[in-house]
């Protein structure tokens, strides 16, 4: 909990006593790594200026953290290249819930009976 303070008139808050907020490291990045991660981001962004900075996040820690055979498996298969349908079971989406073959409902839903 944090508590509230009164200041007295013309007294001011020594905001070197505030924390600093922490930028999330998840990978464990050394400072030169997380140096090097922004600027690639930057030359990503400036490349790629309509995709989602999220996006581009997420693509360089992929790529920086997966083995790259993997990486070279996923490009030489084309394993995202399938269609969205393909890659999620061919399940239709109802609202947040993935209805799959097989379920009662699918068959209905796909031949048009329920909304």
């Amino acid at each position: 909990m944090s508590e509230i303070v009164e200041l007295e008139e013309n007294k001011y808050l020594d905001l070197s006593t505030l924390p600093r907020k922490e930028i999330p490291n998840p990978y464990g990045y050394s400072d030169l790594e997380i140096a090097e991660r922004n600027e690639m981001l930057e030359n990503m962004l400036r490349s790629h200026p309509t995709i989602p900075f999220k996006w581009l996040e997420y693509v360089y820690d992929l790529v920086k953290n997966k083995p790259e055979e993997d990486i070279k498996k996923i490009i030489n298969e084309g394993l995202w290249e399938k269609p969205i349908k393909e890659r999620l079971n061919q399940g239709v989406s109802k609202s947040i819930e993935v209805i799959n073959p097989g379920h009662p409902e699918y068959n209905d839903l796909v031949k048009g009976k329920k909304e």
